[in-house]
């Protein structure tokens, strides 16, 4: 990632979210990669969105072809989806 909006991505306070949590709540976080599926219409742990490099992006849509169940690869960006990705994500 490029980098992170503090205050758009704030686990507390984002609107985007399915549920908002902090510190004291850590658990509300699990219902955010709950909803991911759902959302993306995939049931994979390895998701990409965005957009580049062609070569880059046509990587991502063969690995994602190749593997559906596992891998999701948006090509375009949604700054909402974004951000309830990044929320059910790992990596907050």
């Amino acid at each position: 990632m490029n980098g992170i909006d503090n205050d758009l991505y704030d686990s507390v306070t984002d609107p985007n979210r399915v549920l908002n949590f902090d510190i004291d709540s850590l658990a509300r976080k699990a219902v955010n990669k709950r909803a991911l599926p759902a959302v993306i219409r995939a049931v994979g742990q390895f998701i990409m969105m965005g957009t580049g490099d062609p070569y880059h992006e046509n990587v991502f849509r063969e690995v994602a072809a190749a593997y559906p169940d596992d891998c999701c690869a948006r090509i375009s960006f949604d700054a909402a989806l974004a951000q309830r990705m990044y929320a059910g994500s790992i990596s907050c």
